[in-house]
């Protein structure tokens, strides 16, 4: 192309873009054009086109369903190139269209005359067209008429400017007559925008007028005159020397000013109003000061309950052990406590803010010594759907202080139809804990006698060094990870277990006392010892077998009694640890009957005196809990679940709410005998505090809908679903028109009726998946999710928003109308929320153009109109 042509095309299209077709209604003279072509060249299509820089748009198109199509290489690209009527009688045998999409394609267009479109008696904007399905002829006198209809249409399209330039008029005419209205009445201005009462003061005669509600608000009646001394003496010092500074400055350099101060009225109330003053020019000079006054009382006196609040919720946080976190989807930490500072090692000012993946902390966990490849913290928030429950290690950086941590995290609306969102994240300093596990595997390892672990296969995986000396078996048979049957075996062909076939004697003791069977006995070895042998069958399958030498119990009957005393004590010692601990505690044999309990698990869950016996089923005790309505799942079915579970060697956790509102943590851990201990502990506290927590942070506090927090979370996760997931969502920011003037006459308490009713009207409009916002004042947002199998959703939810909030509003006896903006913006193509938020506020701008009362989509080159 030249550069004269690009010169021609670009002159053409900014004609296009004054114009304003592209994308414009469908109007019926257009629509008759069409018809009319297609009748008179007896053509079962016909077309007017509006060719654009890459696409060619359908202004009216008759038997044909498309609305657009691509400029390159077609019909009517061609077409507005030359100033006459364009005739390909079969577009199968022209070179320049046999491989078009029209040709080639559904359509299978194969004649076409088409006559270019001009304005200005100089761009050729676009085509009216006839298209047949087969290879034909037209008569000059057809080729005229088309000249004729193109004229009609060039007619139509300079009738749609003179439309557009009326409108243009109108609406200078109509800012020209507002502005004229404000300057004529500003104090009418100034006391709608400030919503209560106006006040004037004229240094001349140093009058001040008072409007009606000015009077009311200083409880005052009609027949005082006030001056500005009259006027400043309604405030206390603090409050009157700052009003009569801004006095002052106002007349010296000419600026305004808007105060919060205290009043005392006339009626000896002492509430808080808002002042606000500007100077009036006259000549160049400051001649008198008008202004607004507002009681604004409520208001302070819902931020000092806000702030309040706040202080309440950080102070328990403050003090809770636990270290909180309160993390968003994309890992940033969004508060913490001071004990969660403490436990990962950072100074609580640079902890929030932070990144999870930036923090650099080095985890080990109980299963592998190495490093995690990944932090738990990032797994909080990488699968945030998850029950996470982890025992860490964590290495200060600098120090080398070793801490274990369990670390748990919750969604905060994990059963939400939105998904889960932000992270709570709880971390327990678990390392006193973590050191008496240490000292129990110590007992294990220094156990004195001989262990062994034979797995799911019965092969041997672990013995200590104790189970070879009693056996007697070397080290390299032991080495070789002998299964069961080839240990039984080499004992008998060594003679242990008598005369006799040794592969009938080992088959015997296999199937005796194999893996599958929990056993006790006692045997000789070949060297005399006397061996107490146990084994016990895991819930994963595999065994534990003991080896112990009772030689010398067996000849000494007075240790045995000894060693029985010293069990006893024991168990008085254990018993004594139980009664003491800050939990409850219970214990339950293989047959689910409780052998311990302590003072703590009776009053956790209100049990009478005397209403535990030992040897009472744990059936038995459901069962009592039923009947006073404590418990309302079947006791026995309850059991049989619990009982699969413990048999599978599972811990399980559970929260248990009782009837008066406590909520109890229960722990059972299964013990090698097929019983449990259950620990148990009130959290009722810790649970209400995150719920609380969590809900405040994320709600308004007038109408209950989602606040702008919240609203940037869903916003941040909409566009991270459109990056990640190829979703496809829509943002409606809404404004209510003429709310001010609802909340000035009538005051904020029907000021926030209304909002609330506003409020329950938006939910009324969308879906349950989808996000309605309060961002302040009388703004509210939508946020569409999941869009991409409904184009029109968004629409249909602005049309629905438009319509509800119209309706009247009955308040208190008054019946009040308001009506609403609506601009809507694709979430997509971005990564950042400020360019949606942007092209959202550009469509809404463009209704409140329009005389508002209405949506519109944002467009790159226009708005388009629905």
């Amino acid at each position: 192309m030249t550069l004269a042509q690009v010169q021609i095309e670009t002159e053409r299209l900014e004609a296009l873009r004054r114009l304003a077709l592209l994308h414009s209604e469908h109007l019926h003279e257009f629509d008759a054009a069409v018809s009319n072509a297609s009748y008179l060249f007896d053509c079962p299509m016909a077309v007017i086109s509006i060719v654009d820089a890459e696409e060619i748009w359908f202004k009216a198109a008759f038997g044909l369903d498309a609305t657009e199509t691509h400029r390159e290489n077609s019909f009517c690209g061609h077409t507005i190139l030359s100033d006459d009527v364009l005739i390909v009688p079969d577009a199968q045998a022209d070179s320049r269209f046999c491989d078009i999409p029209l040709v080639t394609g559904d359509v299978g267009a194969r004649f076409y005359a088409g006559c270019p479109v001009i304005v200005d008696d100089k761009h050729r904007i676009g085509t009216i067209c006839v298209i047949d399905t087969k290879p034909r002829s037209v008569s000059e006198e057809q080729i005229a008429q088309l000249r004729n209809l193109a004229k009609i249409v060039e007619g139509l399209i300079k009738a749609h400017k003179a439309g557009l330039e009326t409108r243009e008029a109108l609406q200078e005419a109509q800012l020209e007559q507002d502005r004229a209205r404000r300057n004529q009445d500003l104090l009418k201005e100034i006391t709608l925008v400030s919503g209560v009462g106006g006040w004037e003061y004229d240094p001349k005669t140093d009058a001040m007028t008072w409007t009606a509600k000015t009077r009311e608000i200083h409880e005052v009646g009609p027949d005082i005159q006030p001056n500005l001394n009259t006027a400043l003496s309604f405030y206390p010092s603090d409050s009157r020397k700052a009003l009569r500074a801004a006095f002052e400055t106002a007349f010296e350099t000419g600026c305004g000013w808007d105060l919060e101060l205290n009043l005392v009225t006339a009626g000896d109330r002492q509430i808080w109003v808002r002042v606000v003053g500007n100077p009036v020019f006259e000549g160049g000079s400051v001649r008198r000061i008008i202004g607004a006054l507002q009681d604004i009382s409520d208001s302070k006196r819902k931020q000092e309950e806000v702030r309040t609040s706040e202080v309440i919720q950080r102070t328990t946080l403050e003090a809770l052990q636990e270290g909180i976190l309160l993390v968003s989807p994309s890992g940033k930490i969004q508060s913490s406590n001071k004990a969660a500072s403490q436990l990962l090692g950072y100074p609580e000012t640079t902890l929030v803010g932070s990144n999870v993946h930036d923090l650099q902390l080095t985890f080990q966990d109980v299963a592998d010594a190495g490093s995690h490849r990944v932090s738990p913290l990032v797994l909080a928030v990488t699968d945030p759907g998850q029950d996470l429950d982890l025992e860490v290690q964590l290495t200060e950086a600098g120090s080398g202080q070793v801490r274990w941590l369990r670390i748990n995290a919750r969604p905060v609306d994990e059963n939400s139809v939105h998904g889960p969102d932000c992270v709570v994240v709880s971390l327990t300093d678990i390392t006193k804990v973590k050191q008496q596990s240490d000292t129990l595997q110590g007992f294990f390892d220094n156990f004195p006698g001989g262990l062994v672990h034979y797995n799911t296969q019965l092969q041997l995986t672990f013995w200590n060094e104790e189970f070879a000396r009693l056996l007697n078996l070397p080290h390299d048979f032991l080495d070789q990870r002998p299964n069961l049957r080839q240990v039984i075996r080499y004992l008998a062909d060594r003679g242990d277990y008598g005369p006799g076939d040794p592969a009938l004697i080992a088959g015997e003791r296999l199937d005796r006392y194999g893996a599958g069977n929990r056993h006790a006995y006692e045997r000789r070895t070949s060297d005399g010892k006397v061996l107490e042998v146990r084994g016990t069958p895991l819930p994963g399958g595999g065994s534990v077998s003991s080896f112990l030498d009772i030689t010398r119990r067996k000849r000494m009957e007075e240790q045995l009694v000894e060693k029985e005393q010293l069990a006893s004590n024991r168990l008085f010692e254990m018993e004594a640890v139980i009664a003491n601990m800050r939990q409850g505690v219970s214990v339950f044999d293989g047959e689910g009957r409780i052998t311990l309990w302590n003072t703590d698990f009776q009053k956790l869950f209100r049990k009478p005196d005397g209403e535990i016996r030992k040897g009472m089923t744990l059936v038995e005790m459901l069962q009592l809990e039923k009947e006073r309505g404590e418990f309302h799942d079947d006791p026995h079915a309850f059991y049989a679940a619990l009982r699969e579970k413990l048999d599978a060697g599972k811990v399980i956790k559970t929260n248990f709410k009782h009837p008066n509102g406590t909520i109890i943590s229960i722990v059972r851990t299964p013990l090698p005998d097929g019983g449990w201990v259950g620990m148990h502990e009130d959290v009722t506290s810790r649970e209400k505090a995150t719920e609380e927590i969590t809900y405040a942070a994320h709600h308004d506090t007038l109408t209950g809908l989602a606040n702008r927090t919240l609203f940037n979370l869903k916003l941040e996760n909409a566009i991270a679903r459109t990056e990640h997931h190829d979703e496809t969502s829509d943002l409606l920011m809404i404004d209510l028109d003429h709310f001010k003037p609802v909340n000035d006459t009538y005051g904020h308490d029907v000021g926030d009726d209304l909002l609330l009713q506003a409020a329950v009207r938006l939910n009324e409009c969308v879906r349950t998946k989808d996000t309605v916002a309060r961002l302040g004042g009388d703004e509210f947002a939508i946020i569409v999710r999941n869009t991409a199998g409904d184009r029109d959703l968004a629409s249909r939810i602005a049309e629905r928003v438009v319509e509800k909030l119209k309706k009247p509003y009955h308040i208190n006896g008054n019946i009040l109308e308001i009506s609403a903006s609506v601009g809507i913006a694709s979430i997509s193509g971005e990564q950042v929320a400020s360019p949606i938020l942007k092209k959202a506020d550009l469509a809404l701008y463009a209704v409140k153009n329009e005389g508002r009362d209405g949506y519109r989509h944002f467009e790159e080159n226009a708005v388009e109109t629905d």
